[in-house]
């Protein structure tokens, strides 16, 4: 069964609704620095984990459909995509959920109230922005899940084909699936790009 598009397509639209809105009163927090800056740039850090660990995944598996011998060089990988390593490390991010819910209770939220203490909409709109990150186990983390498991499926359905000595249609088979695989690759590294950025810019403010 092909991989589907949609699953990680929704999870990066809601990580790049995330990240606008950070850079949206970025300025404002810029303007009354706190130390708490640099919990802000680790919350963006637990974001960028799951992208990574995805991301890698995707450039790997799609690179063995153009490579001459990676079902023999690179089997290691496929065993490990197909016996669950993804999901399980993409499942983990979830963790993250909870870190980012302590992050914000512990020192971010304090700051916020400091620096929007007369916009109550900006207040509310980050509020709302860090219960979102804290709780996305139904959510963003949860169609990332989706995907790592669609991925799953195909890597073994790569590696069935290659156990039966059909190792051109292995190859076919993953080469079928950069249409779908590599736009989104495109996009999470544009989300890491922004995510990189913007990081940079609270670490430097935490710094102040």
């Amino acid at each position: 069964m092909p991989i589907s598009l949609g699953a990680g397509l929704q999870a990066a639209e809601q990580i790049d609704k995330c990240l606008e809105l950070i850079k949206k009163y970025a300025a404002k927090l810029k303007a009354d620095p706190d130390k708490a800056a640099a919990d802000l740039a680790q919350a963006l850090t637990e974001i960028e984990k799951s992208c990574r660990v995805l991301d890698d995944a995707i450039s790997k598996y799609l690179a063995m459909g153009f490579q001459k011998d990676a079902f023999d060089a690179s089997s290691t990988f496929l065993f490990d995509v197909s016996g669950g390593r993804l999901f399980a490390g993409v499942q983990d991010g979830r963790g993250s959920c909870h870190k980012m819910s302590n992050i914000y209770k512990n020192s971010l939220n304090r700051w916020f109230e400091r620096v929007f203490k007369n916009d109550s909409h900006a207040m509310g709109e980050l509020d709302r922005l860090f219960e979102q990150l804290g709780y996305a186990d139904g959510d963003m983390f949860d169609l990332m899940v989706q995907l790592a498991h669609e991925l799953q499926m195909s890597a073994t359905e790569a590696i069935t084909l290659s156990g039966q000595g059909k190792l051109d249609e292995a190859r076919d088979h993953v080469r079928a699936e950069f249409a779908a695989l590599n736009p989104l690759r495109v996009r999470i590294n544009e989300l890491m790009a922004k995510l990189y950025t913007l990081r940079a810019e609270f670490i430097a403010i935490a710094g102040i």
